[in-house]
């Protein structure tokens, strides 16, 4: 396994449970989850299929913010009642409840096994004649600290706010090429081909002009490890999870292996590796710093998801 960032490198093909969000994060939260809107409870489900202890609802999609799913009805599994006598420490949301009044809510949801979608503790705020209630404070900054925003107008200010709404997902060939003061930008694809043949050369004065040490040092320890690892990295197939604006990330590894991920920047118009092991407390300290920043943020938060649902150890696209 090439190891080139402590604690991502080696990200197993998780439960979801071990990707449990505990804090919201108005920056990166929105890609943690498969499904982000708008919905209406509408009607109760028939819970034979649904998990022992569980019942099911349906609930209309009023408005989506994010996710792949596109059906205009989406089913809601949740911890049913416990039966009569049986004791219920906790208090749960039971959507059956919000069936005579159809309450709406916006709500984060993640898909089941079986198709249908579960909403975790405290990841539904009511909405009322249009308006978000109890939505915490890291989402209402987004509208002005707003503490009853409009659905619509979060949506429409999170879309616009939000670098996980620039992602570009798969293997990044861009139809028409990426232009800056009308010159074609260069991919990450492309940096990632002159990282390669660089180091199959063993070319390590090339390698350092293509690797960006945030503390402006010689990346001698990353670039020992690359030549370390240049048989595999030559061979190995490259996935690319996520580009954004001027950031990107891609897994190099085997089909159905969990992979180690690489990191990019932009620099103008080329693209550099960035340097993941420094030899400076001073540039870790940086590196640090960059993977809090808002694109990186999204990046990582991509990559867990992309890994808790498996689609990460899936092989190259």
């Amino acid at each position: 396994m090439l190891l080139l960032v402590a604690g991502l490198a080696g990200l197993p093909a998780a439960r979801a449970s071990d990707w449990a969000v505990i804090e919201f994060d108005g920056r990166a939260d929105w890609v943690r989850y498969d499904f982000v809107g708008w919905v209406r409870v509408e009607q109760p489900v028939k819970p034979a299929k649904f998990a022992k202890g569980t019942a099911a609802v349906t609930v209309k999609v009023i408005e989506k913010l994010s996710g792949d799913e596109a059906a205009p009805v989406l089913t809601l599994e949740y911890e049913a009642a416990p039966k009569k006598g049986g004791e219920d420490p906790v208090a749960r949301h039971r959507w059956n409840e919000d069936l005579p009044e159809h309450r709406e809510y916006f709500v984060f949801l993640n898909r089941l096994g079986n198709g249908s979608y579960w909403c975790d503790e405290q990841r539904e705020f009511q909405v009322r004649d249009g308006r978000i209630l109890g939505l915490p404070e890291a989402y209402t900054v987004l509208v002005g600290g707003d503490t009853k925003p409009g659905a619509r107008d979060l949506m429409a200010r999170v879309r616009m706010a939000s670098p996980a709404f620039k992602v570009r997902t798969g293997r990044p060939v861009f139809a028409p090429p990426l232009l800056e003061k009308g010159r074609p930008l260069e991919t990450p694809q492309q940096a990632f081909e002159r990282v390669r043949i660089a180091l199959q050369a063993g070319d390590a004065r090339e390698l350092d002009r293509l690797i960006h040490s945030p503390d402006g040092s010689e990346p001698k320890a990353f670039r020992a490890v690359l030549l370390q690892e240049r048989q595999r990295i030559g061979a190995w197939p490259v996935r690319w999870q996520a580009v954004l604006e001027d950031k990107a990330v891609a897994i190099i590894g085997q089909p159905g292996e969990t992979g180690a991920p690489l990191y990019f920047t932009r620099q103008g118009p080329r693209w550099r590796l960035l340097n993941t092991s420094p030899d400076t407390e001073v540039g870790r300290q940086q590196v640090n710093l960059l993977m809090t920043e808002s694109q990186f943020a999204v990046l990582t938060a991509m990559l867990e998801r992309e890994f808790r649902s498996g689609v990460g150890a899936a092989g190259a696209p």
